[in-house]
């Protein structure tokens, strides 16, 4: 193929690349992402992208080319890196987010979303969360379970929340002493396990 034939065609991948961007919300299609066109034709889009990546990396990809594709990374919609396993990713993530605003969680995944919130706070601050992702986390900040600038990411800790309003009830009755006896057992009937 001549020169003017290859460049013909890189730029058909990378137009089709951005489309493909502008459908899902990000460019960082799987490696064995195939696309058909609607000539009935069919491009092995993932393939090109790893081969960019690849010349990337080696520091192999002509300038020009480069300033294309970093025109969509600084849109948000390309990272350099390929993601690892897309799929299992995306359906991780969207577990988590659908644990957002659940109003009663178990210990661990109360842990695993802490973890998750400060991620998603992290990136964005950093600039490296997708805009698919931060247009659906936004969506949670319009419904009230998620905030972008809330307290270091830790989910309320209601066990702990817990045992501090009782120490200071013990207080309350105690003249403010709060200094209670190491054998001491609260009956409480509010919380679960209580009498």
């Amino acid at each position: 193929m001549k020169q003017g034939q290859l460049d013909a065609l890189w730029e058909k991948n990378f137009q089709i690349l951005k489309a493909t961007g502008d459908v899902n919300g990000d460019c960082n299609v799987p490696s064995r992402c195939i696309v058909t066109l609607p000539n009935g034709e069919s491009e092995n889009l993932g393939f090109w992208l790893r081969q960019q990546r690849r010349l990337f990396q080696s520091g192999k990809i002509l300038p020009s080319r480069r300033i294309q594709l970093q025109s969509l990374i600084d849109a948000g919609k390309l990272n350099w890196e390929a993601p690892r396993t897309r799929k299992k990713d995306d359906c991780a993530w969207n577990k988590m987010l659908n644990l957002l605003g659940k109003p009663s969680l178990d210990p661990t995944d109360k842990k695993k979303l802490s973890k998750w919130i400060s991620r998603q706070r992290a990136l964005k601050k950093n600039g490296k969360l997708s805009a698919r992702r931060e247009l659906l986390l936004n969506d949670a900040v319009s419904r009230g379970v998620f905030e972008w600038d809330g307290p270091s990411g830790h989910v309320e800790n209601d066990g702990w929340n817990k045992m501090l309003r009782l120490l200071v009830e013990y207080g309350e009755c105690h003249g403010q002493d709060c200094n209670l006896p190491s054998k001491y057992t609260v009956l409480d009937k509010a919380y679960p396990g209580g009498n």
